[in-house]
């Protein structure tokens, strides 16, 4: 499979808390699924801080983490593009790009897989970067670090720019 940049996503937090280092926030943490391949870079952020989250639940899809919220079943941490306008109504979100790092998104698609003029259309589409120049090249490589080494040149964009998240409700 290769997988090429999306984009950097921003956190966003639906609620704000402040904790001391080296304590517990006593906030129940709902958050995507940790990464399956190593360490999660989420934890990693905490354990610097000598923080510990108290990770109540995990789910691969914001919109299971807001119903979650919604629920009262904690505080959700999700990417900022995950809000939506309806959300306002039942959501308090504070943009957490201050605290945290912009993760990547990736693309994957099966390596040397044909790709229809759909599939050059979407990506494109999604990620303005992903020409079908560059996807043509991708769809060469033998390996994950050359596909890796094309994108070492290019700028990925963010989106949105840093400092836009969406706060439909603040407290």
């Amino acid at each position: 499979m290769a997988s090429t940049p999306h984009r950097p996503d921003r956190p966003s937090i639906d609620t704000g808390y402040e904790a001391e280092p080296g304590t517990d926030s006593g906030i129940s943490l709902i958050t995507y699924v940790f990464s399956f391949s190593g360490p999660s870079s989420l934890h990693e952020l905490f354990a610097r801080e000598r923080l510990h989250p108290d990770v109540v639940l995990t789910a691969q899809d914001s919109d299971v983490i807001k119903t979650y919220v919604r629920l009262g079943l904690g505080v959700g941490l999700i990417a900022d593009v995950a809000l939506e306008e309806d959300d306002a109504d039942s959501l308090t979100s504070i943009d957490m790009a201050h605290l945290f790092p912009a993760h990547t998104t990736w693309v994957g698609f099966r390596g040397g897989a044909l790709l229809g003029s759909y599939m050059y259309d979407f990506l494109h589409l999604l990620a303005p970067h992903l020409n079908r120049h560059l996807l043509r090249e991708v769809r060469s490589c033998d390996s994950q670090q050359e596909v890796d080494a094309l994108f070492e040149r290019l700028e990925i964009p963010v989106h949105p720019q840093p400092g836009t998240a969406r706060n439909y409700k603040t407290s």
